[in-house]
């Protein structure tokens, strides 16, 4: 029965069928929504070439200063682990040779996640949050005096 099938002719990329979770679209298709990228066109890496690890601070180069401490460092079955004190006392968790968080960041990550947001309501009383595993959100979330929920899920 061809009224459950969409088949273009011009088309060599496949048919979707009704009750397929998933199909390719026509070429066709991406003809008419030109505001999609197909992410094949040109790089944009000529950044990355000249400085490759100045965006994720990967570059161990970045540690080699006086005062700088390793305080434990292991491998899980994933990924290896670090948490070094800098010479002003900060903490920080490093995975796989990229640093994640320390110590000092909280009040330039964590505040804005809540605050800025709230800024957009009366009071904050139910808060959601996805990931977060170290519970700073949460320690920003019980400052709100009109709090009564909070939900986070990792």
């Amino acid at each position: 029965d061809d009224d459950d099938e969409y088949e273009d002719e011009d088309d060599d990329e496949g048919v979707c069928h009704e009750g397929d979770e998933s199909c390719d679209a026509s070429a066709r298709s991406r003809e008419l929504l030109p505001k999609y990228d197909d992410l094949d066109d040109e790089s944009d890496d000529e950044f990355y070439e000249e400085a490759p690890h100045v965006y994720t601070l990967s570059c161990p180069a970045n540690l080699m200063f006086d005062g700088y401490r390793i305080l434990e460092d292991f491998n899980t079955l994933y990924q290896s682990v670090e948490y070094f004190m800098v010479p002003d006392g900060d903490v920080c968790l490093e995975l796989d040779a990229v640093i994640q968080a320390c110590a000092k960041y909280r009040p330039h990550y964590h505040e804005l996640v809540l605050d800025f947001p709230a800024r957009y309501i009366d009071s904050v009383k139910r808060v959601l949050f996805v990931g977060g595993g170290d519970s700073m959100l949460l320690a920003e979330a019980i400052k709100y005096p009109d709090l009564e929920l909070v939900v986070g899920l990792e």
